[in-house]
């Protein structure tokens, strides 16, 4: 799929990525990759990832045909190429409605303007029914331009302001110095994991390295990542150590952090600030015009960006009755549930509420 996986495509649509989904997170499952062609000349329009699932939505008996996408996945979509989303989604679809075995897709973490859209559209037209359940609101932050920080809310301008002070303060325990890799090795990753690991994501087993196919998921994605030259990696040194670190990704001008990593033992200096403010500087020399934060949307994320980019789950349900129960489960029961617990309890995302 190279030709339709082209480097205009962000790090998540590209084959290396879904292949280290497949076999980190859905290895018992049969793939079920859906390729669209022109008829004339067989020439490739687009590709739709896709497992077979005899479950939906934490273990629903449901035929399901579901994107290979996890928590670390950051997005699914239908991947077109450039210019021919129209005529690939009416493809996929003709296609897709033929195959009875299904009673549902569902593709997670979709752009609200991704192209899957397109083929519930389509879906739509025809009678199925369909359905999105919003998710992440991912920040994000254009940083084009001699001042890369121009576009940053005011009202935390005081806080990134007096970064330099705190900056000033640790290098007055041992000298202070930033690396940037872009070819890094598994010395960098193998520090990057340590780091991760060493505070309360370790603590919680929510680390990179406390689950083995976590670990061979981010370990296959750094090699092709590195291998097809588009990883770069920050470090911020104290002396000979590492202090705070970021896992990166520059593709297409803009810039994504998986992960990033810092010393809980310095909280009080504000280590994962200072290595940003160093990051969004030097990926705007480097030509970057945004900077994705990718993941949810979070305080610290606040104080650089204001800016979101909204993502669904998305669904289309075959109008059988076991289709149209699933259908109704999920708008009638799962998101009207949602809505009365963010009224009690608020939107993890709404951070005006907090």
């Amino acid at each position: 799929s190279s030709d339709v996986c082209s480097s205009d495509l962000a790090p998540f649509f590209q084959p290396e990525w879904y292949l280290a989904a497949l076999d980190a997170f859905f290895g018992n499952s049969r793939p079920y990759f859906l390729t669209v062609r022109r008829e004339s000349n067989k020439q490739l329009l687009g590709v739709l990832p896709l497992i077979r699932s005899k479950t939906l939505l934490k273990g629903l008996p449901l035929r399901s045909l579901q994107g290979p996408v996890s928590t670390h996945s950051c997005r699914g979509d239908f991947i077109p190429r450039d210019g021919e989303c129209a005529l690939a989604a009416r493809g996929a679809w003709n296609h897709l409605k033929t195959d009875g075995w299904w009673q549902a897709i569902c593709l997670n973490d979709v752009l609200h303007d991704g192209a899957f859209h397109s083929i519930m559209q389509l879906a739509k037209e025809d009678g199925y029914l369909t359905a999105t359940w919003r998710t992440r609101l991912s920040p994000t932050m254009l940083v084009a331009g001699p001042d890369p920080f121009v576009t940053c809310p005011k009202r935390y301008k005081s806080f990134r302001n007096r970064l330099k002070g705190k900056l000033q303060r640790l290098s007055e325990q041992e000298p202070v110095s930033f690396e940037t890799e872009t070819r890094p090795t598994s010395a960098t990753m193998e520090r990057f994991l340590a780091l991760e690991s060493s505070g309360w994501k370790g603590d919680k087993k929510s680390a990179v390295a406390s689950a083995a196919h976590t670990q061979r998921f981010y370990s296959d994605i750094w090699q092709h990542a590195v291998q097809r030259e588009y990883a770069r990696t920050y470090t911020m040194w104290l002396g000979s150590k590492p202090i705070a670190m970021q896992f990166g990704l520059l593709r297409n001008s803009v810039y994504y952090t998986p992960k990033v990593a810092y010393d809980e033992a310095y909280r009080d200096f504000s280590l994962g600030h200072i290595l940003m403010r160093h990051a969004i500087q030097d990926i705007s020399a480097a030509g970057a015009v945004r900077f994705d934060f990718l993941g949810p949307n979070a305080l610290w994320k606040s104080v650089w960006t204001t800016s979101l980019q909204r993502h669904d789950n998305c669904f289309i349900f075959r109008p059988t009755l076991a289709g149209r129960a699933a259908h109704t489960a999920l708008t009638q029961v799962g998101l009207r549930l949602r809505a009365l617990r963010h009224r009690v309890y608020g939107d993890p995302q709404d951070l005006e509420r907090k």
